[in-house]
């Protein structure tokens, strides 16, 4: 049935939700029918348990999401975009297509445990402190996006991304709007084995443990200050063209040393200015005399 036809049934209909309500039976997978529901007509979504249904195509746009509770639910090509989502929880459920753009995700906190995220689309900003406890993280393809205060716990991530900012805590935006301090941030024990990392900046005091970097090599851990400093080392063994490329890239590490310990190192952050031997040879000499094994990466 086509989305059209599925939101078709809903006209004219009183939506709903209350416990064991089934408007439209149970799908071919067992989930309760609530396919391309228009949940934004309802105004805010407060302490709502939805239990094993297949919310695909709904429209959760422009909505206060507010301690609700999600198990064992699907989410295919549904709409969160502009979302308000504060203090849910997501527990097994399957995002596949999820249109996440201008969301705020995990205001006072909210948890995803045990959920496939695939092929989300995220936009810049939204991302205020949810945190993924187990979740797989599929074919991303994330691009220039602030993830916040986000929290990642024993996740795999596959996938692209690209200009990145992951933050141990809030500086601003938090304050101003009297949100609580974020809890359990950074990377923990994730799994980045088969993704492609460019540019990812890990900044004020965002913690880094048991990482499983991409197989292609192209990315090492380092920490801020030992990095910052290691300038005469490298014009000393490898000469000035080394040099001149590696102060030119090193403002960038200088910018979040300052209350960061550990940094990720990406082959793509030479850019495209610094030719492509002398960034080849840095890259291996760095990674080789100050990337960081255990604890914080594993292999």
């Amino acid at each position: 049935m086509r989305s059209s036809d599925l939101a078709h049934r809903w006209k004219g209909l009183n939506v709903s939700l209350s416990v064991g309500d089934e408007p439209f039976g149970r799908t071919a997978q067992g989930l309760k029918d609530f396919r391309a529901v228009p949940l934004n007509s309802r105004g805010p979504l407060i302490e709502l348990n939805f239990d094993r249904c297949d919310l695909s195509f709904a429209d959760i746009s422009n909505v206060r999401l507010q301690d609700c509770t999600f198990r064992e639910c699907l989410f295919s090509k549904t709409s969160f975009a502009h979302v308000k989502e504060r203090r849910c929880q997501f527990i097994g459920c399957h995002f596949k297509g999820v249109d996440f753009r201008s969301a705020s995700l995990g205001l006072w906190t909210s948890r995803f445990d045990h959920c496939v995220i695939e092929a989300p689309r995220i936009g810049r900003y939204g991302f205020i402190n949810p945190i993924f406890e187990h979740c797989e993280f599929r074919g991303l393809n994330v691009s220039t996006a602030d993830l916040g205060c986000s929290g990642f716990w024993d996740c795999s991530i596959s996938g692209s991304l690209s200009d990145v900012i992951l933050r141990g805590r809030d500086v601003l935006m938090g304050r101003l709007a009297g949100l609580e301090s974020p809890r359990m941030t950074g990377l923990h024990n994730v799994d980045f084995s088969h993704a492609r990392l460019s540019s990812f900046s890990l900044r004020h005091g965002c913690k880094f443990e048991g990482i499983k970097l991409p197989l292609s090599g192209c990315t090492f851990a380092y920490k801020s200050r030992v990095l910052v400093g290691a300038a005469d080392q490298v014009r000393r063994d490898l000469g000035d063209r080394c040099w001149e490329a590696f102060c030119t890239v090193i403002q960038f590490v200088r910018f979040d040393a300052t209350d960061q310990e550990i940094g990720l190192f990406c082959k793509t952050d030479f850019g495209t200015d610094i030719d492509n031997a002398v960034s080849e040879q840095l890259f291996n000499y760095l990674k080789l005399h100050f990337g960081l094994g255990s604890p914080y990466v594993i292999s």
